[in-house]
């Protein structure tokens, strides 16, 4: 997927992951740690179990360790299905970092309190030695956490139907010609803005001709060139205002 360290490619209607490029780039030597992003920002793609796969055989052949951000792992659509990476295999989850949090699908961004589920023994012992201050997470947070893990099942699933409606709102409102696959997960748009011609830098003719503030994708990596991620996790009358000056542009 793009990025510096995750590959996809368009398939169709989907981003689909690259399994072969981690491997390639592995054979160099040296990397010790596996970042992953699954679900992906800013593509939304959700790894299947044979891609997760791919990736566990690699881990356990170069024995690397894994951080896998899983923070949007709740807001998957239908028909698509998270697989937490760590669940793939007992000698996966030894070696791997879960992190995630109730801020993306309970929409509490303001609690700034992440969860982390530690599986590698030696990161485990790490984290609980004395000399290595890691401060303490605030009460609020901690508070807010528990209470949408405990209270909040069904807040996610009303709001994967409001975000998938949302989804279709960009797709039908972008102008022609400007590439855009509905994510499989979380609110992020990822616009393929090369095919107007506005490569490399979509992102400050859209600020300065549209008047609409986008993520710039050369952020993201050097995949990103050409790109802009929209966040549709908002209201529908902001929703179609945004595409209309999208396209009032590029008129």
């Amino acid at each position: 997927m793009p990025g510096r360290r995750n590959s996809a490619t368009p398939d169709g209607d989907a981003w689909t992951f690259d399994a072969d490029r981690p491997g390639r780039e592995l054979c160099g030597g040296g990397s010790r740690v596996l970042p992953l992003v699954d679900p992906h920002n800013p593509t939304g793609g959700v790894l299947g179990r044979e891609e997760l796969r791919a990736l566990a055989r690699l881990v356990l052949r170069h024995d690397l360790l894994v951080a896998v951000d899983e923070v949007h792992a709740g807001l998957v659509h239908d028909p698509y299905r998270h697989i937490p990476f760590a669940s793939l295999a007992d000698e996966v989850a030894a070696r791997t970092v879960t992190l995630t949090s109730a801020t993306k699908a309970c929409n509490v961004p303001g609690a700034r309190c992440a969860v982390a589920h530690v599986g590698a023994a030696g990161v485990r012992e790490a984290l609980t030695r004395p000399t290595h201050p890691h401060g303490e997470p605030n009460t609020f947070g901690v508070a807010v956490t528990l209470a949408a893990r405990r209270h909040g099942e069904d807040w996610p699933a009303r709001r994967r139907q409001v975000l998938a409606r949302n989804a279709a709102l960009v797709r039908d409102g972008l102008p022609a010609g400007m590439g855009y696959r509905m994510p499989q997960a979380a609110f992020l748009a990822w616009l393929d803005c090369r095919a107007p011609g506005l490569e490399p830098d979509p992102y400050t003719f859209f600020r300065g001709e549209a008047r609409v503030l986008l993520n710039d994708g050369r952020a993201f990596g050097p995949g990103g060139a050409g790109f802009v991620r929209l966040d549709f996790a908002t209201s529908r009358d902001i929703l179609e205002d945004i595409p209309r000056r999208i396209r009032e542009s590029l008129t």
